[in-house]
This record gives C-alpha cells, structure tokens and sequence, in this order.
C-alpha cells in the first residue's frame, strides 16, 4: 500500500504535510515527494481548479499503479488549468500512472504522453487547448503523443472537444488503447474547409504494437477525418464505434502500407459531402 496525499489548491498550502487535515496546494508539489511511487493515491479536492502545467515523472508499478485522482465528495470533478504553459498534464518517462476523474484545459495542448508507458487518462473531460488566448477554436491538441518509446498508454470513458486541431495526434507513438471516449466539436467549426488537416484522432504512429480504438462516438469533426492513420506501417483496429457529421471522411487509410481493421462500426456523413466513408488516401 502506497502513500496518500491529499491537494486542495483553495485551502491548501505546499508547506503543509499533504494530509487530509494539511493538505497540499499543487499537484507538482506532491509529484516532489520523496515517496511517490508503487501505490501511491494523490487525492484532489472536488469543485476546485489547480492553475498549473505538471510534468509526471514517477513511475507505479505493474498491478499497482500510481493514482491521481479526484476526492468524489463534491459536485464538480477538479479543473487542471494549464495556463498556456506547454501541455497542462504531460506523463514524461514514467510508467503505470493512472490520472482520473479531471477536467483539462487551457494550456498549448492538453494531456501529452511522451517516453511513457501503460499510463492511462480515465474519466476527464479535455478541451480547449489555448482557451486562455482567447481564442474559442485554438491551435493546440487535446492530446499528444511522441517517440516509438511511448506504447501501450490508454484513453477510457474521456470527452475529447472544442479543440481546432486534432482530438488527439499521436506521434510516433503506438499500441493505445482508446476506449469508451466521445470526440467532438474538433476543427474549425465556423469556416470549416475540407481540406483542413484536422482529424479526430490522427495515427502516425509505427506497427510495433496494434491501436485499438473501440466503443467511441466522433461528431462534428470539421476537417480530414474521425480517424486517420498517416504513417507507413501503421496497425489500428476499429471497432463498435459510432461516426457522425463529419465534414469529409469517416475513417482514411492516408498511406499504402498501412493496417485498418474495421467492425461494427457504423459512419454516417453529411449528405453533401459525396465521399467513401472508409476510404484510401
């Protein structure tokens, strides 16, 4: 069994112990501590917002993961607002860390995986990357991922929206395991053009380990594609996943030697729009 501390950034204070009682204030507080690791619990307070850009960098272990997670005792999950500094939540060369039951927002982008393994965003509602520019339809990602060392990372029962460009860009990034999500409410959605190169999900991401990408929901993508896969050698399956009003292509196979299984999948485009709803690039 882990350690637990506990953040309220309202009545919290760094210079406190981090229990229930003297809570911290910032979740880069808690990251600082010593003994974060293997089953550590880092409890954040309902209905408060946290304004800074974290960088995880401790690691959990297999069937004991490190948890960040909301306190439940309150109306509304805990806000994580980025700032415009970088990405608001990045897991940086960690391993088996879970973030659950947040609401991202307002950095450059929202949630990056990068040299990360078997970490997971559960429950999170990520939207608006740059919203403090001012912007409604601003130039970052919901989420991101880089390098071939970044794999087997998850995205489950997420709300992915109101984002000008892609729900989530991938990277060279592989092996996600993208279930139960909604996208929606991605690409430019007052003058949007289809040649725009903005996608729901887009893969560029190598075959070394298979995507999968079941049970989600994609609506209103205003630009490519619910789902693209860019690079050569790129493995996804999709399946059970419900594809709505998008501008131009349900799913796109953008490169020759690529491998997309598709089932029980239903996609379903505007009548204007005459193109293959699976179609190659």
């Amino acid at each position: 069994m882990g350690v637990l501390y506990v953040v309220d950034p309202v009545s919290g204070n760094d210079t406190y112990s981090g229990t229930e009682e003297r809570p911290f204030k910032t979740i880069a507080h808690a990251l600082a501590q010593s003994d974060v690791g293997a089953g550590t619990v880092i409890r954040v307070l309902d209905d408060t917002t946290t304004n800074e850009a974290i960088t995880w960098t401790k690691s959990g272990a297999a069937g004991n993961p490190i948890h960040i997670v909301r306190s439940g005792n309150g109306t509304n999950r805990p806000k994580i607002n980025g700032e415009l500094n970088g990405q608001t939540f990045i897991f940086s060369a960690c391993a088996y860390v879970v973030l659950d039951g947040f609401e991202v927002y307002g950095g450059r982008n929202g949630i990056g995986f990068t040299g990360c393994h078997d970490c997971e965003v559960v429950n999170c509602d990520v939207h608006d990357p740059n919203q403090d520019a001012g912007a409604p339809n601003s130039t970052g990602w919901c989420f991101t991922g880089a390098g071939s060392d970044t794999y087997n990372n998850g995205i489950r029962r997420c709300v992915v929206h109101d984002s000008l460009n892609d729900g989530l860009s991938s990277g060279e990034a592989h092996g996600w395991l993208i279930e139960d999500c909604y996208f929606h409410t991605i690409g430019d959605q007052v003058t949007p053009a289809d040649t725009f190169n903005t996608d729901g999900i887009a893969f560029h991401g190598s075959r070394l380990t298979p995507t999968i990408v079941r049970r989600c929901k994609f609506e209103a993508i205003r630009g490519k594609a619910a789902i693209s896969t860019f690079s050569p050698g790129a493995w996804v399956f999709v399946d059970s996943c419900y594809i709505i009003d998008c501008l131009r292509t349900g799913i796109l196979a953008d490169e020759a030697d690529v491998t997309v299984t598709v089932t029980n999948t239903i996609v379903v485009l505007p009548d204007q729009i005459e193109v293959d709803p699976i179609a190659q690039g």
